[in-house]
């Protein structure tokens, strides 16, 4: 870790995770707010259903091809683009706040968040400024986003219980919006810089063309081939989908921690809270700082399985008494730190494919898809499993077992993609 953080690049980082909240809070607003959106627009729980489904279902296909739309468009103008349509969806929901209304305005502000903006925001993050620092941007990018959303989240519960829930809807709304427009204001003095992707002039990208004659300067058809064909990339998204998977253990850690060890909703609550937001904002800098130092995020991802095998160990092994649900709160927080550790672990992780920068919007798409997958399942078969165990001891049993082979999975694949980097730098 040599290279330091200078000023412009930290307040870069901030810009960015102002932005980022504010996309977080719009695009993916009914399952971040669920109650609170469900309250505000007095919309069913079937309606809900569906408007969640939406936001889960379209991740898919917005991912896939938010990818390559980042990389040909550049970063800042699919973000652009993405801000002002997010926009557009947020004034409707305000002037017009009903159920219709919520349907449109969610297929706007999910594919602007998902298509032009979150790919491209963190293709961003992950390539300005000094190679060396990296890590450690994507570790405090995610860190504020941990520390902004833990405080908007506070203010927002107060609110509620102050105010209607219509006021405050619309307060957050209009408030992420705000957040969005600092984060693309800001992005212009920091274009200058010469880490910042511009768009290519056709004589630079004629100037940049190899011996072979294949376009080095921009994103085209044959990188989007090479990317495909890359068994490391393949890795990295059965790492992706291994590690944000535990998102859904921690969901059902909270049913858990009601039904087996006896605690109230606002209690369970708080802990899911307070465990989500501070191990992000704690974990992240630490994943930041170490895969700089190490040189490798596969090794730190490797720590964060270990943190899954240590917390699905605990909950199996503990007696599922009221007096031990401290250990089950420990594990919570071991499991969280899966995912805390991962989120710029994963980032990080795209630069050991060994593919050209022109192409890192695509793997971060399909990055984004191969996460999405397993909750389009996971969340129905866990369910079902608890229903046929009468929400007994068995069926989370099962679940975490199930969790115990899936970390298994994602080493086996870590240690496949360490072997395969080695090989290509010439190393036995």
């Amino acid at each position: 870790m040599k290279e330091k953080m200078s000023a412009r690049h930290m307040s870069f980082i901030v810009v960015m995770a102002i932005g980022w909240v504010g996309i977080l809070n719009t695009g993916w607003l009914f399952t971040s707010y669920y109650a609170l959106a469900q309250d505000a627009l007095s919309v069913s729980d079937a309606a809900m259903g569906i408007l969640v489904s939406i936001t889960e279902g379209m991740g898919i296909w917005g991912y896939l091809v938010s990818g390559p739309v980042a990389d040909w468009l550049k970063p800042k103008r699919s973000m652009d683009i993405g801000t002002v349509l997010m926009i557009i969806g947020v004034v409707l929901l305000v002037i017009m706040p009903s159920g219709r209304m919520a349907f449109l305005s969610c297929i706007i502000m999910v594919s602007s968040g998902m298509v032009f903006y979150a790919t491209a925001a963190l293709n961003l993050v992950g390539i300005f400024g000094p190679a060396a620092a990296h890590g450690r941007a994507l570790g405090y990018f995610y860190a504020l986003q941990g520390l902004i959303m833990l405080v908007e989240g506070t203010i927002i519960s107060k609110m509620i219980a102050a105010y209607s829930a219509t006021f405050s809807l619309n307060v957050l709304l209009i408030f992420s919006c705000g957040q969005l427009l600092v984060g693309q204001i800001g992005l212009r003095f920091f274009e200058k810089d010469e880490t910042f992707p511009k768009k290519l002039t056709k004589a630079e990208v004629l100037a940049k063309k190899d011996t072979k004659g294949k376009n080095a300067g921009g994103f085209t058809i044959s990188l989007l081939k090479e990317v495909l064909s890359s068994p490391r990339v393949w890795l990295l998204l059965l790492v992706g989908a291994c590690t944000n998977c535990t998102t859904i253990l921690i969901t059902y850690t909270q049913p858990l921690l009601q039904t087996q060890f006896g605690l109230s909703t606002e209690t369970v609550t708080m802990i899911s809270t307070w465990t989500n937001q501070a191990t992000l904002l704690v974990l992240s800098v630490f994943t930041g700082v170490l895969v700089d130092k190490i040189g490798s995020a596969t090794k730190v991802i490797l720590i964060s399985l270990g943190c899954l095998f240590v917390g699905c160990a605990m909950v199996l092994a503990v007696p599922w008494q009221a007096k031990f649900v401290f250990v089950v709160v420990a594990a919570l927080c071991f499991i969280r730190a899966v995912n805390s550790i991962c989120k710029p672990g994963r980032q990080s992780m795209i630069d050991e494919c060994g593919l050209p920068t022109e192409c890192r919007g695509t793997i971060c798409g399909l990055l984004s898809v191969a996460m999405v997958i397993p909750g389009t399942f996971m969340g129905t078969a866990f369910g079902r499993i608890l229903t046929q165990y009468n929400n007994s001891r068995g069926g989370y049993q099962v679940i975490y077992i199930v969790f115990l082979v899936i970390g298994m999975i994602g080493v086996g694949a870590i240690f496949m993609f360490q072997k395969l980097a080695k090989k290509a730098k010439g190393v036995k």
